[in-house]
């Protein structure tokens, strides 16, 4: 696939001077004893003064961060032994709208229950030199989520970033995930974490969005 050989469209329409923070949540971040214990209204606190710090009203993280502190709690994710994130999580306020980064097709609408879940989710399907991929977006509200079979144009709101009472009870942000047929085939759209050991292999599945 030859992604320098389309044009893609900002995901959040900020200004250009507008420059996203990265912020690790992984073992690499030098603030980790700062956050790790925090609940996730506490953690969206704490990445709000990180912004104001530096000026910036949003930032991204995530893409192969191995999580093991932030996860700890999560008693399915420690026995599982998956605490390496996939994709990128592009963290803003509640109410943030979203924008479809190429022209897509909505192929799947979700409202996955639970804390610690994704809440709503939405799943953009596109093609790239005619191959089929996926962008899989959760954490979302349900308010101007886009149905099922919507044809979207680059540029074109496709949903928001929603509060914690409908993405799962995480911090606000949306989690941005990239798969292959296989992956879409074989469940990762419901895995957003991989162990160590997936990492030599997982490109076939979830490619980074990083590349």
């Amino acid at each position: 696939m030859n992604l320098e050989s389309i044009s893609i469209n900002r995901i959040l329409n900020k200004p250009l001077k507008d420059k996203p923070l990265y912020i690790s949540l992984g073992q690499d971040c030098p603030y980790l004893e700062q956050f790790k214990n925090l609940d996730q209204k506490e953690l969206d606190n704490w990445i709000q003064n990180i912004h104001a710090k530096h000026g910036v009203s949003w930032s991204i993280s995530g893409d192969r961060e191995n999580r093991v502190d932030l996860y700890r709690q999560n008693k399915q994710i420690v026995r599982e032994g998956r605490t390496v994130h996939l994709g990128l999580d592009i963290i803003a306020a509640a109410g943030t709208p979203l924008y479809s980064p190429i022209d897509t097709e909505v192929v799947h609408v979700e409202y996955e229950k639970g804390t610690g879940n994704y809440g709503w989710l939405i799943v953009l399907k596109c093609k790239v030199d005619e191959t089929a991929l996926y962008l899989l977006f959760g954490h979302l509200a349900k308010n101007k989520l886009a149905p099922i079979g919507t044809k979207l144009r680059a540029g074109q709101v496709f949903g928001q970033i929603g509060d914690f009472h409908e993405n799962g009870n995480w911090f606000h942000h949306t989690h941005m995930q990239i798969l292959t047929t296989r992956g879409f085939k074989e469940g990762w759209l419901h895995k957003a974490l991989c162990t160590p050991k997936d990492l030599a292999t997982i490109d076939e599945c979830c490619p980074s969005p990083c590349y």
